[in-house]
């Protein structure tokens, strides 16, 4: 076990290095969402600005339009990958310094020489370890200090959270229900201990993946190894990053098998992968019920307290909101959808409004946007 001493060296070693990359501006590129928020997260913890491109292709685009101090860069992602895009990019002599660092599933597989020799100058591991994260960058992100000749750009600067009332967060709330299959300390970890964040994570994980196995025995039915291979790897980034250590050790186990277009004994791996999928999915459906429930009595409470008219302006503005963000599948649709709820779940469209929710629940934004079409035209009828 780690001692006291070596606790309090380690916090030290990270603060040091937050107060390195304070200020700084990052362009992560990653193609899945989940990864994307946890990233941010563990980045925007440190005062760290960032900015987001979904491919190699739209980093280029990025990185010819604005000066950045780091590239955080996914080697593996549709359109063109990290090595491909970090090939072209050194080719501009403009851009030849500047510090890309991958991010890789695998360091044993050889992603860390192929990065190196795409040009790359670092690189760390997923899932996403924050204290490794910060200190790679602080090898190769200049201090923001020593910047503009020595002037510390302040208005760029935003006070970081200290690592103590990162990891002292969890105190401060009542305890979680269980989460069988995952190991909440360590999902709470990657996501510097911001439980708002690993609920909505759960909540969009679970959502995401209902239909996963179907869909890969499809793939397999098909013959398309390339997709069921494509399917497990996003398992299990996911499941790393949430702490569901299990499912993502058999969801890599299968992705490998594929991606070497080996199919016998997949039926077995697949039957693990069904059974901690289920374990994991049933026990984040149990979760989110247990811990709506206190919220939902105090909302009730408030409810009964005061009456609040329909803000039908503000309304329609989020709706609007909305259509957007279901638009582009984001996750951060479901607060939207929470903070229209007390507005919509007891007027005229109750029942509309509680079909929208289903629909997002099973992850179908296509019916949820037919939903939201017709909530808008009701309620513009108001």
């Amino acid at each position: 076990a780690m001692t006291t001493f070596a606790r309090q060296e380690a916090s030290s070693a990270m603060a040091r290095d937050w107060q390195t990359v304070q200020g700084a501006r990052i362009l992560l590129v990653e193609d899945n969402e989940i990864n994307q928020q946890v990233a941010t997260e563990i980045l925007e913890q440190a005062g760290v600005t960032v900015e987001i491109a979904e491919n190699g292709v739209q980093a280029i685009s990025a990185l010819d339009a604005r000066i950045y101090d780091a590239v955080l860069m996914d080697v593996q992602m549709p359109v063109m990958d990290g090595y491909e895009a970090t090939r072209r990019i050194r080719m501009d002599a403009r851009l030849r310094a500047l510090p890309i660092i991958a991010m890789t599933a695998n360091a044993m597989s050889g992603d860390r020489e192929k990065s190196l020799a795409a040009g790359m100058n670092d690189y760390v591991t997923k899932p996403i370890n924050p204290s490794q994260v910060m200190a790679t960058l602080a090898k190769w992100v200049q201090p923001v200090q020593s910047k503009s000749s020595g002037i510390a750009c302040s208005a760029q600067r935003t006070e970081p959270t200290s690592v103590r009332q990162a990891t002292d967060k969890l105190g401060d709330e009542r305890p979680w229900p269980a989460l069988p299959g995952i190991s909440l300390v360590d999902g709470l970890t990657r996501v510097g201990n911001n439980r708002d964040l690993y609920q909505k994570l759960l909540v969009q994980f679970r959502a995401s993946n209902e239909g996963t196995v179907p869909d890969i025995r499809a793939a397999l039915a098909a013959g398309d190894l390339p997709t069921a291979a494509r399917l497990a790897h996003t398992v299990k980034g996911v499941a790393a990053n949430l702490g569901a250590k299990r499912l993502a050790a058999v969801s890599a186990e299968l992705e490998s098998a594929w991606k070497q277009g080996r199919t016998e004994g997949a039926e077995d791996l697949i039957g693990r992968l069904d059974a901690e999928l289920s374990v994991v999915l049933a026990g984040i459906r149990a979760f989110a019920a247990a811990l709506a429930k206190p919220e939902l009595e105090l909302e009730r409470k408030e409810e009964q307290r005061t009456e609040t008219e329909l803000d039908l302006e503000l309304v329609r503005q989020q709706l609007a909101q909305l259509a957007q963000m279901l638009e582009f599948g984001r996750v951060d649709s479901l607060e939207k959808i929470e903070a229209l709820d007390r507005q919509l779940s007891g007027g005229e469209v109750k029942v509309e409004w509680e079909r929208l929710k289903q629909h997002v629940d099973m992850f179908d934004m296509d019916a949820a946007l037919a939903d939201l079409k017709e909530i808008t035209r009701l309620t513009n009828e108001l």
